[in-house]
Parts: C-alpha cells; structure tokens; sequence
C-alpha cells in the first residue's frame, strides 16, 4: 500500500510539474492565440493593393495577431485618385488579395457585417425586410350610426416614432429612402371619458408674448417654434392658460433634435399649476437628458391629478450632454469637438391633458431607450382614463385594401385606432453613400437570414478557398440602429413566449392605458422582455447560427456600449464565439489624453461620478459586462475595442490603461485602430484614433510592447476567473449592468464578483454551498437587485438553490412584474417569498435559514463574508493613504495568479496577502518573459508576499509549484550609483524633417525646451552618442543603465551592439556583458509621437508644411508634448 501511495503521489508530482512548464513556457512564447488584434479600417475608398501588403506586412512583423476589416467613410490623411468602392469587383478583388496575404502571413482575418461600424444593413435590403416601429391614427366616431369611410393613414415617414423624420447620427433619412406602410390591426373602443375633455388655452412665453398655439398642439412632430435658450440665472416658460379650471393628468413634451445625438436636446425643467396666475406650485420635475446619448427628446409624464387655471412649463439650463455635431473631418483632424450652447431650441409638441397616459410610454414601447422603469410606473387613475379592454372590438377583419371601413357603431362614444407599421429608417452607417442601405429587421430571423446570405455571398465566391480558412470570424459590431418595436412576427411570437393574447392590449403603445395603469405598464413589460427575447435568438444567435454552418465564428459588440436597446445584453453576448466590450483613451466623448486618466474607482472617490452621461462608468460597465458573460458563458477569450478616441500615443501611454482594463476582465486587446495605409506618405492615414499602423513614428519599435500584451494576455485567457459574487441583473429589460447608478450591495475591496441573468441563474446548481455554473465558475453568494418584482419561475429557483445551501442576500419579492398569471399569481409569489425569507424583514432582522442555505436581506456584503468566513481573496498594506492595486485572480489545473497593478505614479513597497496556501509564489514579468522567486510566509490559509511596485508597474504573482515549506527568504542586492552620465550628448536628427543635423547637448533636456525652432517640433527617431568610462565590475556584481525619463522609446545600443528596446519606466537594462573596462560608445535612438510636428505643422502655411497632411481623430490637433532623453541617465552596480 505505501509502495502505491508513494508511486501515486510521485505521479501527481510529476503532472504537476509537466503543469507548471506548460504554463511558464507558453508564457516566455505565448502562441499565437494570445496575440493582440487591430481594427483596419478601410476608409473613404482610398485602397490600394500595396498598401494592404505593406499593412499586414508591418502587423505580421510587430506581432499582432489579426485584423478586423471594416470599410467606412470616415477617415483622413491620404487620398488615392481611383477610389474602389465597397462591393465592386475591383473591391472584391482587393478583398480577395487581402485574404490571401493574411493566409501567407498567418494572420487571423475578420470582417465587419456591413459597411460601416453598425451593423446589419445594406443597399439589398427591401424595405419589407427593415426595421420597423408602431405608428397609427385615431378617429372618433358617435355611436349609433353606420360607419362607412377612409380611416386617416397612420404616418408613413421613416423615422423613430409617429411623423418625426429619421435624422442625426450615421445615415440621416434623404427625400429618396423607400417607405413602407403595412396596416395590423384596426380596434374599436369605448373613448375614455377624460380624453372627451376638450380646452383651448391661452399660449403665453416668459416675456409676455402669446404664442400661436397651432404648433404646439396639432400632434405634428414637425411643426415647431423656437424658443430662447435658458440661462443658468434666467429660466423661461410657457404659461397655458384655460377659461375654466383644468384637471391635467398627463403632459406631453416633444424638443426638436439638435445635433448628432437627439437627446442632448431634451433639456431639464419642471411643471407647475397656479389658481391665479401668480403663485405657482411645482408639481412635477422633468430630468432632463436622462441614461443615454441616443433617447429621443419626446416623452410623456402621466401624474395624480392637478387642477389650476394656470399651467407653465418651465425650462432650466443644462442640456444633457456636450456633444453637437459630428462631420467629415478636417485637415487639423477636428472631428467632435465641445459643445456651444445654442441661442435657442425648437420645441415641437407641448399638450397638457386631461386623460391620463402611460407615464413614459414612448420609452416603455421601446420608441427610445430607457433604464430604470420600475421608478416610473404610472400612477392608478380613475377609470375615466383607461380603455375597457371587455368592450374592445377588432374591427381588422373589416378594413378594406383601400383603407375604407364599413361598421355599424354601438351606442357610446368610440375611437377607432388604425394600427400599422412604417420604417424606423435606420441604415448601416458610417459607409459611403452608394454602400448605405437600410438595417434589416433586428426581430425577424427570415429577414436577417436572407440579408446574411446577400451579403456574404459576394465574400464567399471572391474568396472562394479561403472562405472560412483566411476569413475566419464575422464582427458585429455596436449596435447603433436605434429602437425597434415591431416586426411581422411579433405578435406571434409574443403569444408563444409569453403565453397569451397581447391584441387587446396594443393601444399602450401608443399611450392609452388599458383596463388600468398597473395592467398596462405589466403588459410592456412582457412585451419588452419579448422585443429582447427576439433580439437575442433571430438576429445575434441567428446570425452566429448562420455564421457556423459556413465555418466561420463570430465576434460581437452586442450590443455595445450604454446601448440602452431592450435587451438581455448578457445573453446578446453569449450569443456570439467571443463576445467584445470597449474602452476609451479619454474619459469624454472628446479626445485627447492631454490631462490623466482615472480610473472609474477613483472617480467614485473623487466624488467625481458624471452620471450616466459619463463615458468612463459607461466603459466600466460595459467592460465588466462583457467579461461576466464571457466568465458564465465558458467563453475563454474576452476582447475589447481597445483606447478608442486617442491621438498618438505613445505605448507607454497606453499601457497603465490597457493593464487597468486586464483587471477587468479583458484578455484580449483589438486596437482602435490601424486604419488602412493606402500610400506612405507621413503621418498616414488615420480614422477618429488611437493611429496605431505602419506609418506612426513608433512603427517599427512597437513588437517590444505587442509582446508584453501578448504574454499578459496568454495567461489572462488560460484557467478561469475566481470570484466569490455572482449579481443577479434581474428580469427588467433591458437587463444591462448599470452604468447609470452605482450597485446597491456594493462589492467590498478584496473580492471580485460577475454579473449573472436569468438565462445563467437557471443553469446554476450547489456544490458544497458553492453556486457552480457548467462553464466552470464558482460563487460564494448571489446577490439579487433592489427590487420588489420577481416572476414565479424565477422565485421557484432561487427556493431550490437556497433549499440545496445556497447564500442569497437581496429583498423579499412582493409581486410579478409582468401580466403572465396576473392576479393570481401574486399571491403566490408573496406566500413562497415569506417562507423563503421567513423572519427576515431587512430593518431588524437580517437572515433567514432556509433549507441548508441562508437568505440575507440589507446586511452588507464584508459582513456576510465574514459570518461565511470567507477570508479576502487580497488584502494589502497602504504605504500611502492613496494606495490603490487592481487586481484579477484565475486559477487552472494546478496553478493560482494574480495579475496586480499600481494605480499611482508613485513606487509602493506593500505587503499584501493572498487567500492560497500551500503554493510557492513567483514574480512574472511579462515585458520580458521573466521570472523569479519571492519571499513568502504562509499563516491559516493565508500566503503573504512583500512587492516593490514602479509606479503604473503591473506583474503577475503565480502559485505552481507545491510545498510544506511555511517560509522562504530571498535576499534582496544592493543599489548603488556608479557615474552620472546626464551631461555632454551629441544629439543627431535625420535630414529633411525640419530640425538640423547635429546639436550638443550640455545637459539633457525635453526636445519642447531647446531653443530651436526645429529641434522643439521635431517627431521621430533622433541618436544620441556619447563616449563613457566603465570600470570592470567586481565579481557577482551587474551594471544597469538607468535612463532616467524618456519620451517615449529608447533602443539602446553599446559599443555597436543593439541590446533592447525600452518603451515604459523604468527605463533600465543590463549593460554588464557588452560593457568593457575603459572607454565605451554609448547609443540611444529616442522615438517621440508625431504631435509635435502636427502641432507645428498645423501654424505654417501650406508650402512650408513638411507633413504631406495634419493627422486625424476626435480632438482636432493634438499640443507638443515632452520629448527626447529627459534623463537623469546613471549607470547603477547591482551587487
């Protein structure tokens, strides 16, 4: 028995070791998986044979791995005489080259599903295939009589909702899009006694000025008025005045759209009533922009009754979001620049009624996207307000090809509701004119199956071969297409998920309550989680589905950053082979890293949250939602659009980000972006930015940098995540992360947590009191969302998990909160919910024992962990009072790492503990492929190592190899300075780029500090040469040059020996083996950004430019920034 226990432990020695060497070799040479990718953007037409050698050429070269191929109409810098337009033949051919380039080079080739960036549309679709929303008419008719006439035509306009034309954004509607009408349903019903009441008011402005009142009450989204802006000391108002006392229940605001995003229209203010026009009560608050960029500025508020002779609008200053208009870019690179507050708005619809409507309907109906609709339910009215949905009549059957209708009415007063289709008029877009087309059908599997074929066809017959062996992946990309409500299916498909009837109720989508507020706001709720249901399965799976059967896989920004679309974003990214987040480089919409980054946390500390129009939460939310699916889904790589919106940045620059990001989740970089280089010419081609390609001047110095990504990115997609939180999304759709608000259980510091929806709750089980997916991911606890609704089938499985030991913290449930089993099936969920939760009542009494598991409710999350005692997974010291290391934990077979890193500009000497024992922990370093021992102790299950931290520095703790052994030294080398080397450089510059050929330098200084002209606005590689005096080293001792700050590279060579390439602080590298005793040459070629030229570039006249043109991206022309060998350069003896 020994002998076999001993032959057994052996073994597991030696797999465990075979382990281990797998790990650390794939590290030292990751393979080619693990590779970063790039965004290349073909733009504008400008595309040349040569070009796309020259192009994936320099990818193979510098490591990068793929490319995304995208071609848009965006773009600047070079411009080609023969322009090859998407899909032609000559396009084709040029596609066809591409892919047989990338099969010579061995890079993994992708193409966008449309022209553009967004995202499934194109000049074959038909307009019965394109997306489509609710539009209708009304006509009111007396009982009584016999009824024989044209019923008024719904609006036929593409556009979002009613007659609002499409505009803004990529692909603005033209007076030669094709419409579409199709009639559904014509339904007959009694008219609400409120919505008889008729008043004509009295229009007055702020000064005094009546204002005709045509405009603002004829239900015509196109007919406006203008009014000024308000200042911040200085509201204005528009005052209704009515001859006889008004009861108003509902107000209706449409804001004409200015600007590339139509919400940044919609502007705060408030309602208020007076008796006598004098003193005023505000009665309700209107927010303003509000969760996302793309809302649309028409919105109605439905309140308790409010009874004046007075009414008033009254608008505030403060539009949302700062962002105007987005153009072709300009020779500065201009792109999206700041806001300038208009002097006035146009204002299309203001109408108080006296019939109460579905608070918020045209967001609830998914005309616009929202978050957050539990906080606008609308408030119970009488029955003077609703539709009686028993005394509803189809009338469909009756309506005539001609649009005539023949009825005999009933006694009563009736509205005869036309409902029908028209388009939303959304196109693919940024893409040339002749490639822009309409967007199919998001909802309709036929219709994006028959788009998918006529688009890939064309691919599939030039690449003939290499179809599915070159192209390997199609990418979706953000789903810009705006809201869509209806296809030809949906009431079908409605009926077969949700499981009844929703004709009865269709009038809410156009506002009307119907049998009461609470039926009619549970009623779109079903009908939400239905247009999300839809999306998911036959326009993102149907898609991947299709992509699968051609052998090749997906990648998906489904559906992007704050979309708020009506979607389960989680299952949309599940969806998809490897699912994509994004991050910028700025924190804004603008450009331009002028000023740090900060990171979402420390925006948080800062009391800095913008809110949800605050890209960096929405990028942290996006990001964090993209790696929770790829952790509960078993999708080994997680991707992101990577540094969107920069300049030319150096690696340095990007690096402290894209390591941040790392510790998100994100394991694989796809740069943003490496837009195609037709010609040569300097500073290249560029589309909105970060300029990542061949003609940058840190092209050929960037392998060191691709390769310290790749190797991080090697062991972030090897095992799998450790967290110890799973946060349920709830069923609200759209269920997306919220970048709009913070968590309610906030996650306490030294514990990482995914996100989880229902889709993955039901697949979870109970190992050991562990919530355990089939992906592999393990949780200690679940937490559920602040709210009080939670469907049956839901509840049912949160009572099994807690039954089988489960820990779930969250609120009891009191209701459904959709229709399907309404009433009854209340008060069967309040009576499960009390026996789960049992005397917990979240204000005295925190947890209930349920089964083998534990409901929490309002106890924090530290305090949970610490009854369970579930030890922090990392604790570390705070040298500092802003110490702050991120950190991300995955585990394989036989190995745990850590990947941490120092948020500060700031050196941190820091002891910090990690929940493992048992393990030896090592120091990898990926910018060399490097490791080595540390020193440890192991106490109670806990390993503690002490770390020298750079600032910004990120390395990788890694637990392989096992030991008993509970203690380890290592003994730290001495440091000390051996000569100063900071004065007396040569400094040569190539000819022909505007600085001289040769200047001394008797001290180092930034290029931006000389006194010449030349030498300040220089950009590119420049030498620096000096002879120094090196003494033998002693035994067991090395040289190190230390060069101090450098802008931005350093290849260092020595006595003609090129012996690296350092691209981030420190900028240090062992010198020891190719110094000699005496007199030695040192090199170092120093590579800037092009910045400086474009800076100076852009004040000379044209002839005296000497870039060919003045770069590209969001933030128009970047400022001269810190350059060359800034020093102090020393040589340091480690002994």
């Amino acid at each position: 028995m020994m002998k076999r226990l001993r032959i057994i432990f052996l073994l597991s020695l030696t797999l465990s070791q075979l382990f281990a060497q797998d790990l650390r070799k794939g590290f030292v040479n990751p393979p080619h998986s693990a590779k970063p990718v790039v965004w290349w953007h073909w733009t504008g037409s400008n595309i040349t044979r040569e070009g796309i050698t020259k192009d994936l050429e320099w990818m193979k070269r510098t490591g990068i791995g793929g490319f995304q191929a995208f071609d848009v109409s965006l773009g600047s810098g070079q411009t080609v005489e023969k322009k090859v337009k998407y899909m032609t033949p000559e396009w084709l051919e040029l596609f066809r080259h591409t892919a047989a380039e990338a099969d010579r080079l061995g890079l993994d080739m992708t193409v966008v599903t449309a022209a553009g960036w967004s995202e499934t549309g194109g000049v074959w679709v038909k307009p019965q295939e394109a997306m489509k929303k609710v539009v209708w008419s009304e006509l009111q008719v007396k009982g009584g009589t016999s009824f024989n006439a044209a019923l008024p035509l719904p609006p036929t306009v593409n556009g979002p909702i009613r007659n609002l034309p499409k505009g803004g954004g990529f692909g603005g509607g033209t007076a030669k899009d094709k419409t579409l009408y199709a009639d559904q349903f014509i339904l007959a019903f009694k008219t609400p006694e409120a919505a008889l009441v008729s008043a004509k008011p009295t229009i007055t402005n702020h000064k005094g000025e009546t204002i005709a009142p045509e405009a603002l009450l004829d239900d015509d989204l196109t007919s406006k008025i203008k009014i000024e802006t308000p200042k911040p000391d200085q509201p204005i108002y528009l005052q209704y005045e009515y001859a006889q006392p008004f009861t108003a229940r509902s107000f209706s605001l449409a804001l004409g759209s200015a600007g590339f995003f139509p919400s940044t229209s919609m502007r705060p203010g408030m309602l208020q009533v007076s008796d006598d026009g004098k003193n005023f009560k505000t009665f309700h608050i209107i927010s303003g922009a509000q969760h996302d960029i793309r809302a649309l500025p028409i919105r109605t508020f439905s309140f308790p009754e409010v009874t004046g002779k007075f009414f008033r609008v009254v608008f505030l200053s403060g539009p949302g979001v700062t962002v105007t208009t987005v153009g072709g870019p300009d020779d500065t690179g201009g792109f999206m620049g700041p806001a300038t507050p208009p002097k006035s708005f146009d204002i299309a619809e203001v109408i108080f009624r006296s019939v109460a409507r579905v608070n918020r309907w045209e967001d609830k109906a998914n005309f616009a996207p929202m978050f957050a609709f539990d906080t606008f339910q609308t408030p119970e009215t009488g029955a003077s307000s609703a539709i009686n949905p028993n005394e509803m009549i189809d009338l469909t059957s009756k309506l005539k090809i001609d649009g005539t209708l023949e009825w005999q009415v009933p006694a009563g007063n009736w509205t005869i509701l036309r409902l029908g289709y028209s388009l939303t008029g959304a196109k693919n877009g940024p893409a040339i004119g002749d490639a822009t087309g309409l967007e199919v059908d998001k909802l309709n599997k036929e219709h994006l199956l028959s788009y998918m074929s006529q688009w890939s066809n064309p691919l599939a017959t030039a690449l003939g071969n290499l179809y599915g062996k070159s192209l390997k992946y199609f990418l979706v990309d953000s789903y810009e297409a705006d809201a869509q409500n209806w296809s030809e299916n949906i009431v079908t498909e409605f009926k077969n998920r949700r499981g009844y009837d929703p004709i009865r109720y269709l009038p809410t989508l156009s506002g009307y309550i119907v049998d009461n507020a609470e039926v009619s706001d549970r009623f779109l709720w079903d009908y939400r989680l239905t247009i999300a249901d839809l999306l998911v399965d036959n326009h993102y799976a149907a898609l991947t589905e299709f992509a699968h059967k051609q052998g090749i896989k997906t990648y998906g920004e489904v559906g992007g950053i704050s979309m708020p679309i009506i979607q389960d974003a989680l299952r949309n990214k599940g969806a998809v082979d490897i699912p994509m987040g994004e991050f910028g480089m700025t924190q804004g919409l603008g450009s331009g890293a002028e000023k740090d980054w900060t990171s979402p946390a420390d925006l948080e500390n800062q009391k800095a949250y913008g809110g949800a129009n605050d890209r960096l939460n929405a990028h942290q939310a996006d990001v964090r939602e993209v790696a929770s699916a790829g952790h509960i889904y078993g999708k080994k790589v997680v991707a992101a659009e990577s540094w969107t919106g920069g300049g030319y940045e150096a690696p340095a620059d990007l690096k402290f980000i894209g390591d941040y990001w790392s510790t998100q989740g994100i394991n694989q970089f796809i740069f943003h972006t490496s837009a195609h280089q037709p010609l040569d010419t300097k500073p290249g081609n560029t589309m909105v930015g970060t300029h990542f390609h061949r003609n940058i001047t840190w092209a050929e110095q960037a392998k060191p940098f691709v390769d310290y990504i790749t190797r991080n990115q090697y062991l972030l997609q090897e095992g799998r995540f450790v967290a110890d939180i799973a946060y349920y999304l709830g069923e609200d759709i759209p269920a997306a992360v919220p970048y709009w608000e913070k968590l309610r259980y906030e996650i306490p510091n030294g514990y990482d947590y995914d996100f989880v929806n229902t889709e993955i709750l039901n697949r979870f089980t109970v190992e050991n009191g562990d919530l355990v997916l089939p992906s592999g991911m393990r949780y200690k606890v679940l937490v559920l969302p602040e709210k009080m609704t939670m469907t049956l089938p839901v509840l049912e499985k949160i009572e099994a998990l807690v039954k089988e030991g489960a820990t779930i913290v969250g609120p009891k449930p009191e209701k459904s909160p959709g229709l399907v089993g309404y009433p009854a099936v209340d008060n069967t969920i309040a009576m499960k919910a009390n026996e789960i939760w049992g005397v917990a009542d979240g204000k005295f009494i925190y947890q209930n024992r349920y089964g083998k598991g534990r409901v929490f409710w309002n106890a924090p999350l530290m305090g949970i962990f610490g009854q369970m005692g579930i030890k922090k997974d990392v604790e570390y010291t705070l040298p500092h009072t802003n110490t702050r290391i991120n950190w991300i934990h995955r585990q394989t077979a036989d190995a745990d790492y850590y990947f941490l890193l120092n948020m500060r500009k700031q050196t941190e000497d820091i002891s910090i503990n990690f929940r493992i024992t048992g393990k030896v922990p090592e120091l990898w370093r990926a910018d060399k492929g490097t490791t080595e021992p540390l020193a440890y102790t192991i106490d109670n299950g806990i390993t503690t190592v002490k770390l020298h931290l750079n600032p910004q520095e990120s390395v990788f703790v890694v637990f392989q190899q096992t030991t008993t052994q509970n203690q380890k030294a290592v003994v730290d080398k001495s440091v000390d300075i051996v000569n100063n080397l900071s004065a007396n450089w040569t400094l040569n510059f190539p000819e022909k780029w505007g600085a001289p050929k040769q200047v001394v330098l008797p001290q180092l200084i930034s290029w931006t500090d000389h006194v010449d002209a030349g030498v300040q606005s220089f950009s590119g590689t420049a030498k620096y040469t000096k002879t120094i005096e090196i003494k033998k080293p002693a035994p067991n001792s090395s040289l190190i040059l230390d060069l101090g700050t450098v802008k931005d590279i350093a290849v260092v060579s020595l006595n003609g020996i090129v012996l690296d390439t350092l691209w981030k602080a420190p900028y240090q590298i062992d010198i020891t083996k190719a110094a000699k005793p005496g007199k030695n040459t040192l090199a170092i070629s120093i590579t800037n950004q092009w910045s400086n030229r474009i800076a100076a570039d852009a004040r000379l006249p044209k002839e005296s430019k000497i870039l060919a043109s003045g770069g590209g991206g969001l933030g128009g022309t970047p400022k001269a920034k810190e350059s060359g060998l800034i020093g102090p350069v020393v040589i340091i003896r480690k002994r």
